[in-house]
């Protein structure tokens, strides 16, 4: 990576706690998505593009140019500003430790048949905004006439003109939206989250609500009920064509009795089989030592409880 591996990293969202082991780390990734080798690849392009164009560097381009153009975009045409809200009383609600489970996790396996049961316990039914900074923007836009792109990364390729890579990027997206008006898209965010808590009655059967989240528990009926119910809202809304969402099934599992870690485990509403395996909550000293584990199903091996301490190598003793 031509010593950016730390950049690389970074606007993965990926945990790198010893640096010159990258490899390993990738190695380790890429058996569960291969799709990590072809991201390496295309950020070795952008590496070499950014060179051929003259940067000084990677985070050159990215914080001198790159977050600079959306900056100027959103000064000039500011799409927050004094944009219509249906007026809501937002009502938080976080009851997720009571359907956190121990482990273990049963690997690869996922919910019987339409049994929706996994060891005698319920997964959880998600209802979240769709890159939600973007759509609030999106939304204080079509309010003044003006149609932005459907995804944010279109949005950067359109009209920033910024590099895919970096396009692709939610760490970029939320370093942009931390700059231009914080509390204006908090706002759009509650006032739509609490809009669908309203509308369609669901405070009290909420095992979690946020300015971006809904989750209760699974009931395959009334899920799938509700799933068709809240996107025909919005199609029939002044949220269309501004503000999406999209549906997760999964279980959360905790890893370790003494850390706030966690395992979210994904499953296909349609097959209920297990999807995607992710980690929550794990620190940067202990995540590959965890995805060896959980993820990978994998014995451990020694760089995965490698990680720095004050500057020196340090270990677990597992």
């Amino acid at each position: 990576m031509h010593g950016n591996e730390k950049e690389f990293f970074r606007l993965m969202g990926l945990s790198l706690p010893v640096p010159e082991l990258y490899p390993h780390y990738l190695e380790m990734l890429s058996q569960r998505d291969a799709s990590i080798i072809r991201s390496v690849d295309e950020f070795n392009e952008y590496s070499k593009w950014a060179t051929d164009m003259g940067y000084s560097s990677l985070q050159n381009y990215r914080i001198d140019h790159a977050s600079q153009a959306f900056a100027s975009w959103t000064k000039a045409n500011d799409p927050l500003r004094d944009i219509k809200l249906e007026m809501v009383q937002f009502k938080e609600k976080d009851h997720r430790k009571a359907h956190v489970h121990g482990l273990p996790v049963i690997q690869n396996k996922g919910l019987l048949g339409n049994n929706i049961v996994l060891e005698g316990r319920h997964p959880l039914f998600s209802i979240d905004m769709a890159e939600a900074n973007y759509s609030a923007m999106k939304l204080g836009a079509k309010q003044k006439g003006v149609k932005l792109p459907h995804r944010w990364s279109e949005f950067c390729d359109a009209i920033l003109r910024i590099h895919p890579f970096l396009s692709r990027s939610k760490v970029f997206r939320q370093h942009c939206f931390g700059t231009y008006n914080s509390k204006g898209c908090m706002a759009v965010q509650k006032s739509f989250m609490q809009a669908m808590v309203d509308k369609f009655g669901l405070y009290e059967q909420a095992v979690f609500i946020s300015a971006d989240e809904i989750v209760m528990s699974y009931e395959n009926e009334f899920s799938a009920q509700l799933h068709r119910d809240i996107y025909n809202y919005i199609e029939e809304s002044d949220y269309d064509g501004a503000i999406g969402v999209k549906t997760t099934l999964y279980e959360m599992y905790r890893l370790d009795a003494g850390d706030d870690g966690m395992l979210k485990v994904s499953y296909d509403v349609g097959s209920m089989r297990e999807q995607n395996r992710r980690l929550f909550g794990v620190s940067a000293s202990k995540y590959y030592m965890y995805y060896r584990k959980y993820i990978l199903d994998q014995p451990l091996q020694e760089n995965d409880i490698i990680f720095m301490n004050d500057g020196m190598k340090a270990k677990w003793i597992v």
